[in-house]
């Protein structure tokens, strides 16, 4: 039998849309994979405890502003006002939202105990129990009572905002991503049993490793750096903060200081905007020089090893 361009047109046009079809399958998949994992709930290995918010005390207050707005890059996310902002918006990665946090219309707070703020601060679940997918809660685990309590009775003295929080929309890439564990809940990178480091504010070292955490999320556990885990694909490795060769090695704190606090590297060089240094620049000279402190008694680690 001749083939003819008609046979050829109509073969091509049964494989374009088998092709279509398969993806079609394949995506739907991809949807419910992603939405289980989103939707799954979990169970902490230990009841969670209310703590002491000291709604009202002005110092206390004063002292969640400075953690927020200086150490925790809680209005990176979150917004100058706490009423929640979208973070990404593009075909690719969807929309992320982050939630609405004042007493507003809107918010996910509205009568939170305050387990319900540990719990999310410090564990990464919703009071129904499923894992919140952008609170960076691995990096808050190690904040003392006294501070998380500041942090909470700060929040809770702002003006309430009317802002719907409109949740997180996955594109077809983040979708992907979660479904192949690329993209992870901090809840899953916790140690939930592990007892929180005890240290009192000072320019100690001690007292450097529980504001580091902070730091953990984008330069990882071993504080080596690296690709930055649920970053960015376009945003530059995390620098190493450890004093080897490839990181902090032999870096006085002056140099440590303006790195972190202005963005300029010792050799003059400018940081990337994706290190919050703006946002360190008012921390004080105590937290500082814990952070120096705890960054130069770390093993040295080649750079990328997180």
């Amino acid at each position: 039998m001749a083939w003819t361009v008609r046979t050829w047109l109509q073969l091509f046009a049964w494989g374009l849309g088998g092709l279509v079809v398969l993806v079609a399958l394949a995506y739907g998949g991809l949807v419910l994979v992603s939405n289980r994992m989103l939707a799954a709930t979990v169970t902490l290995p230990a009841a969670v405890q209310d703590i002491q918010i000291p709604d009202g005390n002005p110092e206390a207050i004063a002292r969640g502003r400075y953690l927020v707005e200086h150490l925790a890059g809680c209005t990176d996310c979150h917004g100058p006002d706490f009423g929640g902002r979208v973070i990404v918006n593009d075909f690719l990665s969807g929309e992320w939202w982050a939630p609405n946090l004042t007493a507003g219309n809107g918010s996910v707070t509205r009568g939170f105990r305050s387990a319900d703020w540990v719990r999310a601060i410090r564990h990464g679940v919703a009071p129904d129990g499923h894992r919140l997918f952008l609170m960076p809660s691995n990096e808050f685990v190690n904040f003392s009572d006294g501070d998380v309590g500041s942090i909470i009775a700060y929040v809770r003295s702002l003006p309430p905002v009317d802002r719907p929080s409109r949740g997180i929309r996955l594109g077809p890439v983040d979708r992907l991503m979660v479904a192949t564990g690329r993209i992870t809940f901090a809840f899953d990178r916790i140690d939930h049993t592990r007892d929180r480091t005890a240290a009192t504010p000072g320019p100690t070292a001690a007292w450097g490793k529980v504001l580091a955490t902070t730091c953990s999320g984008c330069h990882g556990e071993g504080f080596s750096g690296g690709t930055i885990v649920n970053g960015n694909p376009v945003w530059p490795p995390a620098r190493n903060l450890t004093p080897d060769a490839t990181g902090t090695k032999g870096w006085t704190f002056d140099q440590f200081s303006d790195a972190f606090r202005h963005g300029k590297l010792p050799n003059g060089t400018m940081l990337s905007t994706v290190m919050p240094w703006q946002a360190f620049s008012a921390i004080s000279d105590t937290d500082a020089q814990a952070l120096y402190a705890f960054f130069q008694s770390l093993p040295p680690r080649p750079a990328g090893n997180h």
